[in-house]
């Protein structure tokens, strides 16, 4: 690897891997070092999937609307394959105020947001677990993303570019000298090693803890980390996106995504973005939200909650704060060769990108102009014919349809290898039908080492059975791809099943205690885990 770049990326999250994609396909010598894995931390990850249409923000924050409108079009052409055009509505019911609808029409049509207006009958038909007493209804373009697979396939395709990425590497110092940031200084989490590169310009793209990463060169960046938390419904018990149709509040908005329903979310300011965990009184007022939308959320089983870390840029309390982003040219406060970008959304990272990426071409006198808007990211080249491919490979087409979800035409990098090895067709994954061959792809391939990273990848363990049935499989398979020690791998198995209790343990009572205490039984009886861990 190289020691010296023309730039280094700090942070993997949707803006971290938009900006290296960026760098990367302009010419520029690029490293992106993330302390975990690619969006494992903060709000990429974790959020609810939504790819924004702008309508939520129409009235409150028109700027951050526009934005998620412009880009909305963008990500549908380039990431069509992660995009599930469920379309959306914005509902009304009591006793959310009338006349709110009025100023929603009118923020609209200035944010150039795509809706119409449709009427009750319609939209029950369409959507029968409704509250039936639904007042007024819009129609607007949202639609479901998978987070994980956008930040990744950045990553990826910034790879593809020349990019350097390093996983699990924390930034633990800037190299600095007063004046100027030259380099980090990272720490190997897997080595344990400490290793300083070299760049141009170092670009501060972390997330909640961009303020953290600004300290380090004595500078103050006005971010607020805001938590989100957000509560998963083990099916759809909605077609479309379905939002309040009102002012931004708590539990105003349920998300259909791949098998499940996120319901969402808070929006409180907390000081430490590695403390920001869901709270019962969080949980427990998501679920009586989502309730008042659609009444089958009472009897819905709920699989987990989680939360997550905004990076607002400004002051004040968190639905006060502009959803919008800012860039920052720290040479303008006397520091060379440091920028920093806070705020925005995750469907407006490729924006965010641009405009940060245009700074450091001028500073790296690149001329190259953006192209990330009419690019594909690998997967989104060709549509991909699911029934010819499960013929071609004796496979079911769920299985193939399944992929393709995730991978889209991806897809042909690791189904071949089923024909040379039929042991790869097994499922590992009942609930999200995820074979071998894909998860030997994706820790091959993307950078996966663990079992909660081929979670982000596959979606293996975010079914109904939370991992279950396939963890030990998965388990298997990381040790026989990775041949990592074998102690390395029942740590990463005890590992993977406290971050799953961790999601699970807000919401459990009734069937779902139930449910958890077999899940326990089946691991200290099959696995010996009370024995090999303890408590």
């Amino acid at each position: 690897m190289h020691e010296r770049f023309d730039a280094i990326v700090i942070g993997g999250g949707a803006t971290g891997t938009a900006v290296a994609r960026d760098l990367a396909m302009r010419g520029a010598e690029v490293l992106l070092v993330e302390r975990d894995d690619i969006a494992a931390s903060g709000a990429s990850g974790k959020n609810h999937g939504l790819l924004h249409s702008g309508g939520r923000y129409v009235v409150k924050d028109p700027e951050s609307a526009e934005e998620c409108a412009r880009e909305n079009r963008v990500l549908r052409e380039i990431a069509r394959h992660i995009v599930e055009p469920v379309g959306g509505y914005f509902v009304s019911i009591p006793p959310d105020p009338l006349d709110y609808a009025d100023k929603f029409v009118e923020g609209c049509k200035r944010a150039g947001v795509e809706f119409h207006e449709v009427s009750t009958g319609e939209v029950l038909r369409e959507e029968p677990n409704l509250n039936p007493e639904v007042q007024a209804a819009f129609w607007v373009n949202d639609a479901a993303i998978d987070p994980h697979k956008l930040c990744l396939l950045q990553a990826l395709d910034a790879a593809r570019c020349g990019a350097t990425i390093k996983t699990y590497a924390e930034v633990v110092g800037l190299l600095f000298d007063g004046e100027t940031v030259e380099g980090v200084r990272v720490l190997d989490r897997a080595k344990r090693t400490v290793e300083e590169y070299r760049a141009e310009i170092v670009v501060n793209a972390a997330g909640a803890w961009v303020g953290r990463i600004a300290s380090m060169a004595g500078i103050t960046i006005p971010v607020t980390p805001n938590k989100g938390t957000l509560v998963v419904i083990h099916r759809r018990i909605v077609n479309h996106v379905v939002n309040r149709l009102r002012m931004p509040s708590d539990g105003d908005i349920i998300v259909p995504h791949h098998t499940a329903s996120i319901i969402g979310t808070t929006s409180v300011n907390v000081e430490d973005p590695d403390k920001a965990y869901p709270t019962e009184p969080e949980v427990l007022k998501m679920l009586r939200a989502a309730a008042e939308i659609a009444p089958a959320a009472k009897s819905a089983r709920m699989l987990r909650a989680y939360a997550a870390p905004r990076p607002l840029v400004g002051g004040g309390a968190g639905r006060e704060i502009s959803r919008t982003f800012r860039v920052f040219d720290h040479e303008l406060e006397g520091v060379g060769g440091f920028v920093s970008i806070a705020g925005g959304k995750m469907c407006t990272c490729r924006l965010m990108a641009e405009k940060l990426s245009d700074l450091v071409c001028k500073k790296l006198g690149l001329r190259a102009s953006c192209r990330t808007h009419v690019e594909p990211l690998p997967g989104a080249e060709r549509e991909v014919d699911v029934e010819a491919e499960a013929k071609k490979y004796g496979l079911y087409n769920a299985l193939v349809s399944r992929a393709v979800s995730r991978w889209g035409s991806l897809v042909s990098e690791f189904l071949p290898k089923v024909v040379e090895r039929p042991s790869l067709k097994s499922v590992v994954c009942t609930c999200e039908m995820v074979t071998a061959a894909e998860v030997e792809y994706a820790l091959r391939e993307t950078w996966a080492r663990s079992i909660r990273d081929l979670r982000r990848r596959c979606r293996t363990t975010a079914g109904t059975c939370q991992g279950q049935n396939c963890s030990y499989r998965l388990a298997g398979l990381v040790y026989e791809v990775s041949r990592r020690p074998l102690e390395e791998v029942l740590e990463d198995l005890a590992t993977t099943l406290r971050w799953r209790w961790l999601g699970m343990r807000h919401v459990l009572y009734g069937d779902q205690l139930r449910q958890a205490s077999l899940v326990l039984a089946v691991y200290n009886c099959v696995g010996n885990f009370d024995r090999i861990f303890g408590e």
